[in-house]
């Protein structure tokens, strides 16, 4: 999750730094260890998200409406 800010724009440069940081720690096989998914973006942010890599999305929102 990304810091709350109005214009999901404003999200790209920390999922850029995510990705990054995701591809740097595959390099370094971890015994055990699978680095296959990126998880990042949500309901307002998903399209960002899979433009900068995300392989998994979190759409709860979109799809059952805002928590009460």
């Amino acid at each position: 999750m990304g810091p709350l800010v109005e214009n999901p724009q404003d999200l790209r440069p920390y999922f850029k730094l995510t990705r990054r940081i995701f591809e740097s720690c595959k390099k370094f096989n971890f015994p055990n260890v699978e680095m296959k998914i990126l998880s990042m973006g949500m309901s307002d942010s998903w399209r960002i998200a899979i433009e900068e890599g995300a392989t998994c999305i979190r759409i709860g929102t979109a799809i059952f409406g805002p928590r009460k």
